[in-house]
Parts: C-alpha cells; structure tokens; sequence
C-alpha cells in the first residue's frame, strides 16, 4: 500500500470545514492521515470535536504545530489576509501546500509564497475548483492547440445576493485591510465569485496573461470594501475579460461564463455543464467542472505521492488526479493582479441614496438584503455588449476608472481614493 500523507489542517471554519468533513470522513479514500489542525478559535467549527479527537490537541498557529510535528501536505482554509505567512510558514517547515483562493490579498504576498515554494523545492496549489476540473483542464488543452480559433471576448455575469448576516459574519468581509494593516481586498471578485474571475484567464494559458485593466467598482452595503465589481481586461491573447459580479441585487442569477472564440462559443451556467457550441451548429459537451474540497485533496495528496489515481467514494469523478499541481501560484497571480489593478483604477463609489432598495428576507434585521434599483438590468446589457456601464451611458452614477498597465505590475500600493 502507498504511504499515506500526512495533512495538517490549517483554518476550520468557513470553507475549511469541508476540508475537516473530507479529512474526517474520507481518510483513507484520499490516501491521507489526518495529523493535526490549526485554528486560533476552532469553535467556529461544527466538527472541532472530532477533529480534536483525531489529532490531539488543535493548535494556534502553523508555527505552533511544526514546533514539534510534521506534515507533508497543510491544507489552508484561513481568511485571505494569512494565506502567504501561513503558506510560507508552512513551506519552511517542509510541507507542500494546498491553499484556498485567491492566492493572497496582493500581488507582492502572492510573489512571497512562489519564491518561498521555489526555495523549499516544495509545491503549492491554489484551491480554484474549475481548474482540478477535468472539462476545464481539457478546455484550456484544446484553446492553446487552436481548436475554437482565436479568442475575442470571455464574459461572466454573476449575480450572488448577499444579506447583512454575510458581511456580519466575520471582521474581515467587505474589508480592505486587516486590523494589523495587512491587505484583504474582500470583494465578490477577490472571494464569493473568484473562481469565474481566474478561470477566464487559466483556460487561455499563456495568453491569460492580463495586460491592462479598467474598472467600476460600487456598494450599497455599510462596509469598507465594494459590493459591485465591473471590470475590462485585455489579456496577452488579445482578448478582453468582461467580468461583472454584485451582491447588491434582489435575484440570484449564474455565474454564467460565455467565451467566445473565433470559430465557437464555450458556454457554462454555473451549476451545470461547460459545452462548446460551433458557429456551424455542432455541439459538443464537456461535463461538470465543480469538484469538492475531498477531491482537491485527493488529487494533491495523489500528486506529493506519486499516485495517478485515488479510488473509493466517488471522489475521482472529474478531479484532475495525479498529473502536476492543477493551479499554480503563476496561473493564480493573474486573478491577483487583476484585483489590485482594479483597486487602482477606480474608487469605491456608494449608490446613490435615492437608488437604495432594502428588503427582509427573514425575520430580523440580519437578513436585509439591500440592493440597487436598475443594476441588475444595466449589468445584462453590459453582459450583452461586452462593455462597461460608462460605454453604454448607464448607471450615470457610476464611472469607469482609469485604465492600469498591467504588463509589469510587481506591488499593490494601496486603493484609488
């Protein structure tokens, strides 16, 4: 039998806690060994119990744990902030990392953890699920060999509605920075919708590689940060990235992805399937790209271990098992990149007062839902055409920043005022 893995989990709430069920649960099927946990308040977590059980004692910080254990894989589910000291602590102390998106709050935090990885001669993935994905992997193969001709526009619309309990949830969401000053840049493009974001540039491969970025950026909720995210990218390839995402609206719509290429449309109604549709009428479909944080951790523990494959459970499915790290810290840093460039671009703009709609969607002041009357209707069109509100002449209110070059963007120096 090949030697198990031995994982550390670091961050038990949140997302994390599918990590801790995975790990729990599914051991063996994984081919990991569950052999300790960090959280400075496990609490938050509804198995903290058994993950206690399991490992001993949970720890505070990574630091504490390698004090006196060993892991070959440390699995991070932290907030945003931790992810490059967690990571690099994690890496100096001989562990490969998993690491939840995005790779960091900055473009600088996401170059620390790489050159941390390059001198441990260590790997670290990102969690983006699409791209463990076997339709995707096979997407991203098949537009480098030219198969749907040159890509022209990739557009996601994404509309998450989100309540004053999501913002309530945590010090960090809808925040900027960190109490101690370190960068969050929490927003529907940097957390909830990240994944749509940074699979328009991984498909493309090398020609993902952002250029420049233009961006509108709104709230209507009381928090630092924006709730509304409209962005412009020109990337390598030439193709634009039209990325609108909100939580400010009163329906639940997508995330719908449409890139369209010179010779076909590859099209994807988050959950379902991605299918290519020719402009001659075939189509052709690929499958489900939603993977599970199980099958996350299966196909790294498969790779640290040399394992093409992981049985049992169900948990192969469509996971890309056992063939390279599925998403690098370089296919990371492009989403990255593109959230600080469009924190420098544009200020955060608060909605009109005269627009604000507010709506109960429960029995207390903690499912308020507020939102912006006519943005739901003028991100469609935005979606339609491929632009921005300012290039159609809607939400007046709301302008486009300034375009950023991102063709040698190494530092994020703080957000527009």
């Amino acid at each position: 039998m090949d030697k198990k893995v031995r994982v550390v989990l670091v961050g038990l709430g949140g997302y994390g806690q599918g990590y801790a069920a995975a790990a729990l649960d599914h051991a063996d099927d994984l081919g990991i060994e569950l052999v300790g946990a960090v959280d400075p308040t496990p609490e938050r977590c509804a198995r903290a119990d058994d993950v206690r059980s399991a490992v001993g004692r949970i720890a505070a910080t990574v630091g504490d744990f390698f004090a006196d254990g060993e892991a070959d894989l440390a699995v991070i589910a932290s907030p945003i902030q931790y992810h490059a000291p967690q990571t690099i602590a994690a890496l100096d102390a001989g562990a490969h990392v998993l690491c939840e998106k995005p790779a960091a709050g900055t473009v600088q935090d996401a170059r620390a953890m790489r050159d941390a990885a390059d001198r441990a001669g260590l790997s670290v993935t990102i969690g983006y699920q699409w791209s463990f994905s076997d339709p995707v992997q096979r997407l991203r193969a098949q537009i480098a060999a030219g198969r749907f001709g040159a890509p022209k526009t990739l557009k996601v619309l994404a509309f998450w509605p989100r309540t004053a309990a999501y913002y309530g949830r945590s010090s960090w969401a809808g925040a900027i920075r960190a109490a101690d000053g370190s960068w969050i840049l929490d927003s529907p493009m940097n957390n909830a919708t990240a994944h749509y974001l940074q699979n328009c540039f991984f498909v493309l491969g090398d020609g993902g590689r952002p250029l420049s970025v233009q961006a509108a950026l709104a709230r209507v909720n009381p928090i630092e940060n924006c709730d509304t995210t409209l962005l412009r990218v020109r990337t390598a390839s030439g193709a634009d990235v039209v990325f609108l995402s909100t939580h400010a609206v009163p329906s639940n719509v997508g995330p719908i992805a449409r890139y369209e290429f010179e010779h076909a449309d590859v099209l994807c109604e988050s959950p379902g399937d991605f299918r290519v549709r020719y402009h001659d009428g075939r189509i052709e479909e690929y499958g489900s790209p939603e993977i599970t944080p199980a099958q996350k951790i299966a196909a790294v523990a498969a790779m640290i271990a040399g394992r093409s494959a992981c049985d049992g459970a169900g948990l192969q499915s469509s996971a890309r098992i056992g063939s390279g790290v599925p998403c690098t810290i370089g296919d990371a840093m492009a989403q990255t990149t593109v959230i600080c460039g469009a924190h420098d671009s544009a200020p955060v703009v608060d909605a009109p007062s005269e627009l604000v709609r507010t709506t109960r969607m429960g029995s207390d002041a903690a499912s308020d839902l507020r939102w912006i009357e006519g943005l739901q209707t003028a991100m469609i069109a935005c979606f339609d055409h491929g632009a921005l509100p300012a290039d159609l002449g809607l939400l007046p209110w709301l302008a486009s920043g300034r375009p950023i070059d991102l063709s040698a963007y190494e530092r994020y120096p703080g957000p527009t005022a």
